[in-house]
């Protein structure tokens, strides 16, 4: 009947998941293998991958007096569906395909059951974090009334996308199937597919756009990564040639230019070439000029921009004013997306300094905080969580995850500041009444990584304790970051309260950074001073931080947090992407937030692939943004000394310098030219062993500069002299020839020379039977 596509069934109320309503797990015998996902080949004609889930829980939920099933498997981490569908989870991975190829998906084995009778719930509604109404489970009666099974197939593929020009597709696995009619949920409990790639040339992306600071993202997400070309990251044509990496655009003020102007000195010493634009030497200070500059630069410089800072506040750089569904934000997204995908293809940062102040606070921060990284062990042992408890909702459960896995992984001690919103936390009681809160328990609790209980361990006045003196008193007392995670506005955090007025009671001198995930609180558009700005702008109090420019959503959130830390902490989701994907060092690894911040962001849009609202997505991608230099690091350990070492000068003329630096970090050699600007001329990477770097041939009088960077280490300088010391002696003549008459025929010329490397010296003689060498016979 044509009217039921047009009906929807609402049903308002609040979840209830309890141990009165009956929950089972059933476990498949015949599952053989890891549980989740795993990779069993690759090439470049296509991956095959084996998908196994030993056992489904299907627990009743009583909403309203209706009892209906919800469907999870515990150890695996699935993600829910599509709003008013039938809530059958799944997972999603990227794959990278070969530049003009197509691929294609099919089954090659399947296991399945079928389970009858079952009234399996809709996919509630995706709250914005300000809205405290009760979720809606809303039946979509175009699907519900159909005699029909979905999704129509456990497996899709979705249209080819870009990733800095590598070509992937996301594979979606639902391993559940429900047709709402007969009441009859097909369960996947082994599921072998192949992906073929038809056609194309058999190259994977393009190699100039391939960088050591993408790389972890690349490996992070994409299940068949060790199909992609092994790049030489210290290829001179990766610095040399027209373009640079890193871009900074900054005002028409010499103020501003000169503080850029240190931070591209800092960044090109360790081997990022960075350049300094004002709005008008670019075009303009509007968002055409700005994102013509930055796309034309992508597209046509020989060395490929990885990322950019916007330096100055609203509104000067400028940013793009954008509709999301309830209402506008201001976003710097806009720059960074290339191919319009909403999704980043350059890392991106602002700092919103707007006068001269800010800037030299702000940005001696982030120099004094990579000079000299903090040392006291509290500072990297004792995290501050923060978070206010709803029970509809996932705040404190996203937070908990976070606290207990630097607890349990790391053996950290992370301190607290907790307050309830609403709800009456109780031990035993459930972390949340939101539907698929077993999905998450069931891979992150005791059926899989173990981070959390499958209850809450903890009364109410444990959850009830947070304020701002406890706050204060643990940045205070030194911590390297500050997590939160609740409610928010342009002022400060809801639960716990804390706003600007109550930063004055910070005078730390070392530096966090603050993870503000909740509303508003970086909303740098806004008249007034928002939140992060005086967090930042000011002495003492933090180095950097991450936050959203308007109101953001539920959920989503939590989603998002969780993929920026696995960007931190690869351990963190150890099967993500796939089953034995740890390398003992993963490649290129970093502890910078704001490259954490794209990464979080490619989580997210494969989580839940294709059925999450792509609204939600686009308008989070849009609304947070990374409030610190792009590069700055985090230092999550105490920072350890690297072991370098090399000779003590440069030898004229050479093309190549031989040094041994730790496994994994990053070597750049570097010098001032006659302009002032410092110049790359050569890079490489440490491997614990000697290793030789192509460089450009110097003469004395320079000084070249030796600087070393890897992760959780202190930054390693040396300054080389370019010396004649390495070059042997003139050669002394003892038995000259010098138009003397010799009565004999066999003349002899006598001289000697030393090497101070003890090593065989070679000469060459020229002489001549005519004092003006007219005739040169040597």
């Amino acid at each position: 009947m044509n009217w039921c596509k047009n009906i929807r069934w609402v049903i308002v109320g609040i979840l209830i998941l309890t141990g009165s309503l009956s929950a089972k797990v059933i476990r498949f015998s015949d599952v053989q293998g890891k549980s989740g996902l795993s990779l069993l080949s690759q090439s470049v004609s296509g991956v095959e991958l084996e998908f196994n889930m030993p056992s489904v829980r299907i627990e009743d939920a009583d909403i309203n007096g209706e009892v209906m099933q919800v469907v999870s498997s515990p150890g695996i981490l699935l993600f829910f569906g599509k709003e008013g569908a039938p809530n059958t989870p799944g997972l999603s991975r990227y794959i990278a395909i070969p530049k003009g190829s197509v691929a294609k998906v099919r089954i090659i084995e399947e296991k399945k059951e079928i389970f009858r009778d079952i009234n399996l719930i809709p996919m509630h509604n995706i709250p914005l974090e300000n809205d405290n109404s009760p979720l809606r489970y809303e039946k979509d009666m175009s699907i519900y009334s159909k005699d029909a099974y979905y999704p129509e197939t456990p497996v899709l593929l979705s249209e080819p996308m870009k990733i800095r020009e590598l070509d992937v597709v996301i594979l979606n696995i639902t391993p559940f199937q429900y047709n709402p009619v007969k009441k009859e949920l097909v369960v996947y409990k082994k599921l072998r597919v192949k992906v073929d790639f038809i056609g194309g040339n058999g190259q994977f992306g393009d190699d100039a756009y391939r960088s050591r600071f993408w790389e972890p993202l690349l490996w992070g997400h994409i299940i068949n990564y060790a199909t992609l070309p092994k790049i030489d990251f210290s290829d001179p044509s990766r610095y040399r040639g027209t373009g640079y990496e890193y871009i900074i655009i900054t005002r028409d003020d010499p103020v501003f230019k000169a503080w850029a102007d240190s931070i591209k000195r800092w960044r090109t010493l360790e081997g990022i070439k960075t350049g300094v634009f004002t709005v008008t030497q670019i075009g303009g200070n509007t968002v055409q000029a700005i994102e013509t500059f930055i796309d034309t630069a992508y597209q046509n410089w020989q060395v490929k921009p990885i990322a950019f800072l916007m330096l100055g506040d609203y509104p000067n750089p400028t940013l793009q004013l954008w509709n999301y569904p309830y209402g506008t934000l201001y976003t710097d997204l806009k720059y960074s997306d290339i191919n319009g995908d909403t999704l980043p293809d350059l890392y991106s940062a602002r700092m919103f300094a707007d006068n001269a102040t800010h800037l030299q606070v702000m940005i001696s921060k982030l120099l004094q905080h990579e000079r000299t990284p903090p040392t006291a062990f509290n500072f990297y042992d004792e995290p501050l969580m923060a978070c206010g408890w709803q029970t509809e909702r996932w705040f404190q459960l996203c937070i908990e995850i976070l606290r207990r896995y630097f607890i349990i992984v790391q053996g950290k001690h992370p301190k607290r500041a907790y307050k309830i919103y609403s709800g009456t936390p109780t031990v035993g009681g459930p972390w949340s009444t939101a539907t698929n809160t077993n999905l998450i328990i069931d891979y992150f609790g005791p059926n899989g990584l173990g981070y959390i209980p499958a209850t809450n361990d903890h009364d109410y006045s444990w959850w009830n304790s947070g304020n701002v003196d406890s706050i204060n008193m643990r940045i205070n007392s030194g911590t390297f970051i500050v997590q939160h995670r609740d409610h928010g506005d342009t002022t400060g955090w809801g639960e716990p309260a804390y706003s600007i007025p109550d930063l004055n009671g910070l005078n730390n001198d070392k530096y966090p950074f603050v993870f503000s995930i909740n509303c508003l609180t970086g909303i740098f558009n806004s008249p007034v001073e928002c939140f992060l700005e005086a967090f930042l702008r000011y002495p003492k109090r933090a180095v950097g931080a991450n936050g959203a420019t308007q109101v953001s959503f539920s959920f989503v959130n939590d989603t998002y947090v969780w993929g920026y830390w696995d960007a931190l902490w690869q351990n963190f989701m150890p099967d993500y992407p796939i089953n034995d994907a740890m390398p003992p060092e993963p490649p290129y690894r970093n502890l910078r937030p704001s490259l954490a911040m794209d990464y979080g962001k490619y989580f997210l849009q494969v989580s839940n692939w294709p059925y999450l609202g792509i609204a939600y997505k686009r308008a989070t991608y849009k609304l947070f943004h990374s409030f610190v230099e792009v590069f700055q690091n985090m230092y999550s350990e105490v920072p350890e000394s690297l072991n370098v070492s090399h000779a003590p000068y440069i030898v004229p003329g050479s093309n190549q310098f031989t040094i041994t630096a730790d496994d994994s970090s990053w070597i750049a050699l570097t010098k001032i030219d006659a302009n002032g600007e410092v110049v790359i001329i050569g890079e490489g990477e440490g491997t614990g062993s000697p290793v030789t770097i192509n460089i450009e041939p110097q003469f004395p009088p320079e000084t070249v500069i030796v600087t070393v960077t890897k992760y959780n280490h202190f930054r390693y300088v040396a300054y080389l002299p370019v010396l004649d010391l390495g070059m042997p002696q003139v050669p002394t003549v003892i038995s000259p020839l010098d138009f003397a008459r010799m009565p004999g025929l066999n003349p002899t010329l006598r001289f000697y020379s030393t090497d101070p490397q003890n090593e065989g010296i070679e000469y060459r003689v020229k002489w001549s039977l005519y004092p003006d060498f007219s005739v040169s016979d040597s």
